[in-house]
């Protein structure tokens, strides 16, 4: 497991089973699979800064994630292993119980499905339209892609097929599993489990239960902003320069979510990564 990327982490405490008592320290969601740490003890500190792993655990070998109550006073969050009656981690003090179980469960099952599926990849074609500057500038935008992309260490996931919307056959939209919030700085939002579907109409994002959160006109994005290969902010701006309303997203797929907005030919925003900025004309 790389134990350099994460891709979330929350203070927290880990139940240590030998000693009956709760240690704290910090949890990590990895591509791969889950951690905990611990920093070292204070008379060690001076000699060694090394932080100790006491948890670590590949998605495929967990069977179950739930909420439960520890100790009759903590709301915690249980991880199961294979062998369920003697493989139960438990892990308390959350910062939000329920944002940090969605995002373990969001990249448990995503990389579980990923894993059913195989490694067969499709290349989505049926929404850009058959025009040679824009295959050109496709082209141009995607090669500077993979190489953004190429710094880091992901899993890589198949392209879907596109979901037909509509009885005409007309209307054709992707749609993706991902943890959404409202994004404002220096707050910390709730985050919870949604659809994002993006078609030539826009972005809509939908709760499980398929009610739509929020819309973007594609015109209405001013800016598509890619913090790693699982996480991106969509950004509108009012013309007074104000954020006007802004989601951060969180998906296994965001790689697949960044290529399709890529094929959509009316998209003429900027997307930035970091230092690089690609222009979708």
């Amino acid at each position: 497991m790389d134990l350099q990327f994460s891709i979330c982490s929350w203070p927290a405490a880990y139940y240590m089973s030998q000693t009956y008592s709760w240690v704290k320290g910090m949890f990590y969601v990895k591509p791969m699979g889950l951690y905990f740490e611990v920093p070292p003890k204070k008379k060690h500190r001076k000699r060694s800064s090394k932080k100790r792993i006491m948890f670590m655990i590949r998605f495929e070998h967990v069977s179950r994630v739930e909420k439960k109550i520890a100790n009759l006073i903590y709301p915690a969050i249980v991880v199961y292993g294979a062998k369920q009656d003697r493989d139960r981690y438990w892990f308390a003090s959350f910062p939000n119980r329920k944002s940090s179980y969605n995002m373990i469960v969001h990249f448990w099952k995503e990389h579980l499905a990923m894993i059913q599926r195989g490694d067969s990849v499709s290349t989505p074609g049926t929404i850009i339209s058959n025009n040679e500057y824009s295959d050109i500038v496709l082209h141009d935008s995607m090669s500077e892609l993979d190489i953004w992309l190429s710094r880091w260490r992901f899993v890589s996931r198949p392209i879907t097929e596109p979901i037909l919307l509509g009885k005409d056959g007309i209307h054709h939209a992707y749609v993706f599993p991902i943890i959404y919030n409202r994004f404002i700085p220096d707050k910390v939002m709730a985050q919870y489990e949604g659809v994002l579907r993006i078609s030539n109409e826009g972005l809509t994002i939908l709760s499980n239960n398929q009610h739509k959160i929020f819309h973007y006109k594609l015109e209405d994005i001013t800016e598509i902003r890619i913090l790693n290969p699982y996480q991106m902010i969509i950004w509108k701006i009012s013309e007074h320069g104000y954020t006007d309303v802004s989601y951060a997203i969180v998906s296994t797929r965001l790689v697949e979510i960044i290529k399709v907005l890529y094929f959509i030919n009316s998209l003429k925003k900027i997307v930035s990564t970091g230092i690089l900025a690609i222009y979708i004309t």
